[in-house]
């Protein structure tokens, strides 16, 4: 809950601010300094915390053309090699920003209006990327686990009435 308060107000703070700034910009030929990092790097932030919510959730968007014709079993180890392969991207996705860190630190690159230093880009991305990875590997072993249940159903999984975990709300 957290993570969607604080990107839902950083997401108005970014649009608030672009309209702001092209309403100055038009008027009075005065644009607000550094308003174009403001929103790279809001708007990188909102990314990072809303991923890694949205697979806490289970609310990213599903396609299951093929998911929707095999059988419960065949289904949830299907669904399990995504989750892990979507880990593996955002493990790699995290180290990489994390590796990035020292040395972002050691030369105190910064960007080049606001001053912001790249250590503290590097670090909530990678803190973001790394939610995520931990949010697709839980989700891997839930599908394992409802893959390889008694009865080949996804009984198993919290709501026990058969379907998968993104199965369980329409919306």
């Amino acid at each position: 809950m957290l993570f969607m308060c604080v990107s839902a107000v950083l997401l108005v703070a970014v649009v608030l601010l672009s309209v702001v700034n092209v309403v100055l910009r038009v008027a009075f030929n005065a644009p607000v300094r550094g308003a174009i990092e403001y929103v790279q790097y809001g708007v990188m932030l909102v990314a990072a915390l809303m991923l890694s919510r949205t697979s806490f959730v289970d609310k990213h968007i599903h396609i299951t053309i093929i998911t929707d014709k095999l059988k419960p079993k065949a289904r949830g180890i299907l669904l399990a090699f995504g989750r892990l392969v979507s880990a593996a991207f955002f493990g790699i996705m995290a180290y990489y920003y994390f590796n990035g860190i020292p040395d972002a630190f050691k030369t105190l690159r910064a960007t080049d209006v606001l001053n912001i230093p790249y250590y503290y880009i590097y670090l909530f991305m990678g803190l973001g990327f790394a939610m995520g990875a931990l949010m697709f590997l839980l989700q891997c072993f839930q599908y394992i686990q409802a893959g390889f249940s008694k009865n080949g159903a996804v009984a198993d999984i919290p709501g026990g009435d058969g379907k998968l975990p993104h199965e369980d709300d329409p919306t």
